[in-house]
């Protein structure tokens, strides 16, 4: 089972690693503040469903991120992951 720890962890590595940033980044940053243009945040995105095997909502989720905390957006993730095995196994 992944963790919201492990959610953010990967976050924080593909923010590092993959998009350069080297800023810290602490759960209550908002995402809108890591200075993302809307590329890299779709990069982020596409980082973050290969790694946890899942697959964002991008109508509702794409924009509604933009003014989320860190945090939030951890718990969005998680949420989603959730979901989509719950749905997988019924």
């Amino acid at each position: 089972m992944i963790t919201k720890e492990d959610i953010l962890a990967k976050v924080k590595d593909v923010l590092r690693n993959e998009l350069f940033f080297e800023e810290e980044i602490e759960p209550e940053t908002l995402v809108r503040d890591l200075g993302l243009d809307s590329i890299q945040l779709m990069q982020l995105f596409v980082y973050l469903e290969e790694s946890f095997d899942f697959e964002f909502a991008y109508d509702s989720v794409f924009e509604n991120l933009r003014g989320a905390s860190v945090n939030e957006f951890v718990e969005v993730i998680y949420n989603s992951i959730n979901k989509q095995q719950q749905e997988i196994n019924s």
